[in-house]
Parts: structure tokens; sequence; C-alpha cells
């Protein structure tokens, strides 16, 4: 599916209120995608910058969607 070694994800949110309290999350790879991406980070910059995402690395990058099972979860 990718060329990566391990696609393997993982991920933490932590609590602003308190950064030692988080909650994990690891799972496998199910898909990689470039349907929809650009749409994808337009619609995320929109709801944090009021605006589609201005391509702070330059020009010349593809972007991807990664789907995800979530195999296991840490909870605080």
């Amino acid at each position: 599916m990718c060329g990566w070694r391990r696609p393997d994800p993982a991920g933490r949110v932590a609590d602003p209120a308190a950064p030692a309290r988080y909650w994990a999350l690891r799972g496998s790879l199910v898909d990689i995608s470039t349907a929809g991406a650009r749409e994808h980070i337009d619609e995320s910059s929109r709801g944090y910058l009021g605006r589609p995402y201005p391509g702070f690395g330059g020009g010349g990058q593809q972007r991807v969607l990664l789907t995800v099972k979530v195999d296991r979860v840490h909870t605080p």
C-alpha cells in the first residue's frame, strides 16, 4: 500500500489545562489517497484561519488523506 517500513500511525491529544493528561491513539493504515485532499485542508484552514490553506511550504506540494483504523485508545 505504501513504501513506509512500518505504516502504523499513532497520535496524542493533550489536555491544554493539564498537559500531562492525554489521550493516545494507535492504529493501522487503511488507505492513502489524494482524492479530496486539497479540499480537506482548505476546509480545515477555513476553521482556523478563516480562508483556504495558504500553502506555507510553497508550490509543488502533494496533499494526501490517510485513513486510519484505530486499534488502541489510551485514556487518562
